[in-house]
C-alpha cells in the first residue's frame, strides 16, 4: 500500500492480468474441443520438456492394403542416403536492401526452380524476399536475373509453362516459362524471365489491395492462376501473354471463395478440381471442378477438416504439401511433428451436397519427427512424384524424408500411428539460422535453402 504506481506501470499490470485471463478462457476451450472426437481415443504420452508429445490415436478403418496402394503411386526418389554426397557449393547474399552486403534483417520466404523445357536447363532458381526476386543458376552461382520493385515484399510465387502462339492461324506454337508473384502489397505480378518483363499487375479491382499470402498455378490448366490473400479470399484467375509488343493482356477474374481465416498455402489435387488449402487453424478442401470448366455460375463446395492436438491453444498451420497419390503433409507451428494424412479417405460415403460446408476429423496416418519450435513459416516441400519430403528448422538443419521407404515398412495402421524418422540431415553453412524453406531440382542435382538472415544456400547432390 506504501508504494507508489505509476499510471504508465498500472496499463502495464492490468493489461497482463487480462491476457493471462483470455489466455485461460482459450485453454479451456480448446481442451473442451478436444473431447469432440467420436472417431478415435485420443491419448497423450508424458514425457519431460525435451521430448515431443505425440497423440497417440487409435485407428480400426485403415489396413495395410489401402497404405500399399498409395505407396505403389509413389516413385522412388533419386537421392541415396549411402551412397549420395551432399557438398555446400555457394553461399549467396541477393536481397540486401538498398544493396547492403552487412544485410542481415531481409527475410527470404519462397523459392521454385524454372519448369525444364526447350531451351531451358531446369537449373534457374527463382527466390523471392524483400522487395527482390531473383534468378539464380544453380551449376554456376551466378545471378542471371534480377526483378525489383520498391516498396514490395514479395512473400509467394509461382511458375507456370503456357503456350505462345506465333502467329494469327495458331499453326506453329511455343512454349515458354512464365512467373507469378506477389506480396505485402496485394497485386499479382507476371514476369516473363526471357525478355526481362513485368507484362502484367493483377489486383482485385475496387477493392483495397490485401497481402497475398500464396500462388499457385493449375497443374492441367496452365494459364488459370489461384491466388490466397490476407482478407480470407482465394480468388481464381484466367491469366494470359502479351500476344505482341504493343498490345495489351487479356486478365479474367474468375471467381473468389471465402473463408474466415487467412488462406496460407494453396495445392492442387493430382485429378485437378479439388484445392487444397492450409488456414491459421484448420484446413479446406474447395471443390474447383466448375472453376476449371470455366462456368459462368461455378457451385462450390468444400470440406473442413479438423486435427487433433494436445491441450491447449491450437496451434497455427504453416506448411502444406500434397502428394501425387493425394496424401497431404501438413505442419503447424509448435507441434514437434508432422502429420500426413489423407483428405480424400471415404470422400464418396461423405453425401456430398453443392454449396455445403461438411466438417470431418483428418485421417492421420504417420507423424514426421520434427524440432520442436513457436517460430514460425519454416515450409515443407515434396519432390513432383516421390515420396520425398524436404523442410528446414531454427537449428541450421535440413531433414529430408522418405515416405514411400518408411511406409513400406509400416505392415498396418490398426495401432498407434507411426512415427517416421528423417533419413537424412544437412547442417546449413552457418549457424542459428531458421530455414524458410527448403527444395529440391527435378533432377535431384541441387537443394536450394533459404533462410530469414538474407541468405541462400546451394548444395550439390552427387
Amino acid at each position: 500500500r506504501n508504494v507508489s504506481i505509476d499510471s504508465k506501470d498500472l496499463r502495464i499490470f492490468v493489461q497482463r492480468k487480462l491476457n493471462e485471463l483470455a489466455y485461460s478462457y482459450i485453454d479451456e476451450k480448446s481442451s473442451l474441443n478436444c473431447l469432440r472426437y467420436k472417431k478415435r481415443a485420443s491419448k497423450v504420452t508424458e514425457s519431460n520438456e525435451n521430448k515431443v508429445i505425440f497423440p497417440k490415436e487409435i485407428f480400426v478403418e485403415h489396413s495395410s492394403s489401402y497404405l500399399n496402394e498409395k505407396i505403389e503411386l509413389l516413385e522412388q526418389n533419386g537421392i541415396k542416403p549411402d551412397t549420395c554426397k551432399f557438398s555446400s557449393k555457394y553461399l549467396l547474399r541477393l536481397h540486401s536492401f538498398n544493396n547492403d552486403p552487412d544485410d542481415k534483417l531481409t527475410e527470404i520466404w519462397q523459392a521454385a526452380f524454372e519448369p525444364k523445357r526447350t531451351g531451358s536447363s531446369g537449373s534457374v532458381c527463382a527466390i523471392c524476399g524483400g522487395e527482390i526476386i531473383a534468378f539464380v543458376d544453380c551449376n554456376t552461382g551466378k545471378l542471371v536475373k534480377r526483378y525489383k520493385h520498391p516498396k514490395e515484399i514479395f512473400y509467394c510465387l509461382a511458375w507456370s509453362s503456357i503456350t505462345l502462339s506465333s502467329n494469327d492461324d495458331n499453326k506453329t506454337s511455343t512454349l515458354i516459362n512464365v512467373l507469378a508473384a506477389g506480396g505485402q502489397c496485394g497485386e499479382i505480378r507476371l514476369i516473363y524471365p526471357s525478355q526481362k518483363i513485368c507484362y502484367a499487375h493483377i489486383s482485385v479491382p475496387n477493392r483495397h489491395k490485401t497481402p497475398l499470402c500464396s500462388l499457385i498455378f493449375h497443374p492441367k490448366s496452365s494459364k488459370l492462376l489461384f491466388s490466397g490473400s490476407e482478407d480470407g479470399y482465394i480468388r481464381a484467375w484466367e491469366v494470359d501473354v502479351p500476344p505482341g509488343e504493343y498490345s495489351t493482356v487479356n486478365v479474367v477474374y474468375l471467381h473468389g471463395m471465402m473463408a474466415d481465416s487467412r488462406p496460407r498455402i494453396l495445392k492442387i489435387s493430382n485429378c485437378g478440381n479439388w484445392l487444397l488449402a492450409a488456414y491459421d487453424k484448420f484446413c479446406i478442401m474447395w471443390n474447383i471442378a466448375d472453376i476449371v470448366a470455366r462456368k459462368k455460375k461455378p457451385v462450390i463446395s468444400k470440406i473442413k477438416y479438423r486435427f487433433p492436438y494436445n491441450n491447449g491453444a491450437v496451434p497455427y498451420f504453416d506448411g502444406l504439401t500434397l502428394l501425387k497419390n493425394n496424401l497431404a503433409v501438413t505442419k503447424r507451428k509448435g507441434d514437434g511433428f508432422i502429420s500426413l494424412w489423407d483428405p480424400f479417405y471415404d470422400l464418396d460415403k461423405l453425401n456430398f451436397e453443392a454449396k455445403v460446408t461438411m466438417e470431418v476429423d483428418a485421417d492421420i496416418l504417420a507423424h514426421l519427427n520434427y524440432t520442436k519450435s513457436n517460430e514460425w513459416f519454416m515450409q515443407l516441400a515434396s519432390h513432383d512424384d516421390s515420396g520425398l519430403i524436404s523442410v528446414g528448422n531454427n537449428q541450421s538443419q535440413i531433414l529430408l524424408y522418405d515416405l514411400k521407404s518408411n511406409l513400406s515398412q509400416v505392415d498396418s495402421l490398426k495401432f498407434y500411428v507411426p512415427v517416421i524418422e528423417s533419413f537424412k540431415v544437412i547442417e546449413f553453412p552457418v549457424r542459428k539460422m531458421k530455414i524458410n524453406q527448403v527444395i529440391v531440382s527435378a533432377d535431384y542435382k541441387f537443394i536450394v535453402a533459404v533462410t530469414s538472415s538474407n541468405l541462400v544456400c546451394i548444395w550439390e547432390i552427387s
